[in-house]
């Protein structure tokens, strides 16, 4: 299940701190009122969230640009530190059994001499985009059983802009159109055609 998308920002505004903080948290709430989504306002930081079940880019990304109009009118953003692109996959499997690599094309070795007895593992990748200015860490690892999910993994895709003040606020759009394009292929990547299968198409 795609639980949670996260688009992360921190900015730089042109209003003294105490004015933008106090205009901010009386507008936040009507943001995106009613809807599974949630806004988080901090100082020099918006985070966007949407919980499960998520509705597809073509709905998240205009929502994106509503909660970026609220806050540059209350609150002139003059300057992008750093952006993000978060997606938490929860796979949960109906079986106690697997062989992960009928699902997953990402996972760690088992090399001969280790024990057999696994308790659980995490793997971790980083990739460099965009000549070092943007950035895509993937990481998958065991989830603790649940009477709900007794055999479950968690993927997770972060992209993210690392090179502050390196796209301007006109380029947010085009940003996030790269950033949800490169972190769907390495998602198609980690993923084989049986896993797929369980999203149901709910991957976008």
């Amino acid at each position: 299940t795609r639980k949670l998308q996260t688009v992360i920002t921190e900015v730089q505004t042109g209003q003294a701190q105490e004015e933008k903080s106090h205009v901010l948290e009386e507008n936040e709430f009507h943001l995106l009122e009613g809807e599974n989504f949630s806004v988080r306002i901090q100082q020099d930081t918006v985070s966007i969230h949407v919980l499960k079940p998520y509705p597809s880019w073509k709905i998240f990304q205009p929502k994106i640009h509503k909660v970026y109009d609220a806050v540059n009118s209350c609150a002139e953003i003059v300057g992008i530190k750093r952006i993000g692109l978060l997606y938490v996959d929860h796979i949960v499997f109906d079986e106690d059994n697997i062989q992960l690599m009928d699902y997953i094309n990402f996972y760690p070795t088992y090399v001969p001499g280790f024990p057999k007895d696994l308790l659980n593992f995490s793997v971790s990748v980083d990739f460099s985009y965009e000549n070092g200015r943007d950035m895509c860490s993937v990481k998958l690892f065991g989830v603790p059983p649940t009477k709900e999910a007794p055999l479950s993994l968690m993927l997770v895709t972060d992209y993210s802009l690392v090179k502050p003040d390196a796209i301007s606020l006109a380029g947010v759009p085009n940003w996030l159109e790269h950033a949800h394009a490169e972190s769907g292929k390495i998602f198609e990547s980690c993923i084989t055609d049986k896993a797929r299968e369980m999203f149901r198409g709910g991957v976008e």
